[in-house]
């Protein structure tokens, strides 16, 4: 908005601060702001932020076409449990057998 804090505070005591002039304020400055999220690296919790979204995405979009969202969501809370208490692993039993078309 080109104001200072001050003048800021003043405009919202005249009435003379609105919504419209926070808003374009705001999509004004969405460039810079683009920029300045694409420098930051990447966290943990930003990274777990997008798969679950993209995850959740995909769960709707198989249920839309196969209602299979219940199945998912049962392997979903066993991989859960077994997250948070994984107890002694087991080496995988993975059969050699070729299946003949």
């Amino acid at each position: 908005m080109g104001v200072t804090v001050g003048q800021l505070r003043a405009l919202g005591q005249e009435g003379k601060l609105t919504a419209q002039n926070v808003v374009d304020a705001l999509e004004s400055q969405s460039a810079a702001m683009d920029d300045a999220f694409a420098t930051l690296a990447p966290t943990m919790s930003s990274a777990m932020t997008t798969v679950s979204n993209a995850f959740t995405q995909l769960v709707g979009k198989m249920d839309e076409t196969s209602g299979a969202s219940s199945g998912v969501a049962s392997k979903l809370l066993e991989l859960g449990g077994f997250c948070k208490s994984p107890g002694p692993l087991k080496p995988l039993k993975i059969s050699r057998r070729r299946w003949a078309p």
